[in-house]
């Protein structure tokens, strides 16, 4: 990227930014509804310009409407209605309802969203979330939210799942990455067009030497790049294992370069 386009991605990046201040500090009524239309109708890559600030997007997320919070989280991931539709198993209708109208959908839907949009599952639901509930992964324990796993079947499952999100209880991640626990939860999220990525949930920063990184790379023959971020809303670290999906390397570099925005983030290339 040239200097001149750099110097123009950081303008536009800094009025995104801008925006999304000015809706959580702004009171009058009016401007407020204008910036909350503007924040529901941006592109996803925009949306992961507002994530890469961690206080920002969690201010966002703890907007006084459950049903808003689902909204962004729909765009920042690029998760069409049907594709929820078809990971709650109901009709395209319900998966539009469930976004822009139902206010408390049951259980099992409510912790497969919180999967789906990677938040503890009071966010979905609740004016007021309780931050005790943030500190366990719960959502990912209700039976028929979550599928128990081995690290070596889960490249397996990344065709299964599709253009979609899902989440997994891995039952032996111990093999692959030393600070993982019993029953880490991970997520495989292939919503977006440009790349694919495994996310795993670790309570402490992995350690990512060479030899480790090829034991990734075993495991996910895909991957390029290896991301450790912060998980919104926990103290877990989230390590991602991307990869560029086939025909879209110069549109991943540029989903890599706003990647490297990211608060308390390391990109590595395997």
């Amino acid at each position: 990227m040239s200097n001149n386009d750099n110097n123009s991605y950081q303008i536009y990046r800094a009025f995104s930014l801008q925006e999304a201040h000015n809706y959580i500090s702004i009171e009058d009524s009016r401007e407020k509804g204008e910036l909350k239309h503007y924040l529901k109708s941006i592109k996803y890559k925009d949306m992961l310009i507002l994530q890469s600030n961690r206080s920002l997007w969690e201010q966002l997320l703890r907007d006084p409407d459950p049903i808003f919070r689902r909204q962004l989280s729909t765009q920042l991931y690029k998760i069409t209605q049907e594709q929820i539709a078809h990971s709650v198993s109901c009709s395209t209708k319900t998966g539009f309802s469930l976004i822009n109208y139902t206010m408390r959908p049951d259980n099992l839907i409510i912790f497969i969203l919180a999967i789906m949009f990677n938040v503890p599952w009071q966010i979905i639901v609740e004016k007021e979330p309780v931050e005790f509930s943030f500190k366990e992964f719960t959502e990912y324990h209700l039976n028929g939210t979550a599928k128990r796993i081995s690290v070596e079947a889960l490249y397996e499952e990344k065709d299964r799942v599709g253009r979609n999100i899902t989440g997994y209880l891995i039952t032996d991640a111990q093999r692959l990455l030393e600070q993982a626990g019993p029953l880490t939860t991970g997520r495989w999220v292939t919503t977006y067009p440009e790349l694919d990525y495994f996310e795993f949930h670790l309570p402490n920063e992995p350690v990512l030497h060479k030899a480790k990184r090829k034991d990734i790379l075993n495991a996910f023959p895909f991957a390029t790049h290896l991301m450790t971020t912060y998980t919104r809303f926990r103290s877990e670290r989230s390590l991602w294992v991307m990869g560029p999906k086939p025909g879209k390397q110069q549109e991943y570099q540029q989903i890599l370069m706003e990647l490297e925005f990211r608060d308390q983030t390391i990109v590595h290339e395997i």
